[in-house]
């Protein structure tokens, strides 16, 4: 068995990483053709730099979810996927955003997504990699709480609650 289940931008992440590729292309543009002040150098580090951000932010967003008979695993843009065992998936469920109560503590909260570590006041310190707010879906395991965003939430929670492991 094998389910794919592809990520979603939300319509706000959609404004938000539109406002900020606008932003990002406005400061490129003055920091290419109006700084008087900056050498070449300075001009090519400055823009490495935003482009270097905006790129990391892209890449550790997910992409899609496989599950198979054996794991869970969260692919991202580029980078290393994220594997999870069914042995060490504990439970799934619904969650929604606004009972949360999230504190971004390392991470992006909507430049393509809301990824990284967070603090939630009901779960604790999770890892969000969500790529909007609606159709969230917490997966805890034994060292780790996973907040992720489905379409079909639904179905992913029926899915990968039937891996899970008995104890």
């Amino acid at each position: 068995m094998i389910k794919v289940y592809d990520f979603i931008r939300g319509k706000e992440v959609k404004i938000i990483s539109i406002a900020v590729l606008l932003t990002l292309v406005f400061v490129l543009l003055v920091l290419v053709f109006d700084t008087e002040d900056l050498s070449l150098v300075g001009r090519i580090v400055n823009t490495s730099i935003l482009v270097l951000v905006f790129a990391i932010a892209w890449g550790s967003c997910p992409k899609r979810m496989v599950v198979t008979s054996d794991n869970l695993i969260i692919v991202k843009n580029f980078g290393r996927s994220i594997v999870i065992p069914r042995y060490r998936i504990k439970s799934v469920e619904s969650v929604e955003y606004k009972q949360l109560k999230l504190i971004r503590t390392f991470g992006n909260g909507g430049l393509f997504g809301y990824t990284g570590r967070y603090s939630s006041r009901t779960l604790g310190k999770i890892r969000m990699l969500a790529t909007e707010r609606d159709n969230l879906v917490c997966i805890k395991t034994d060292s780790e709480c996973y907040v992720v965003s489905c379409r079909r939430r639904d179905d992913f929670v029926s899915t990968v609650g039937s891996m899970i492991v008995k104890r």
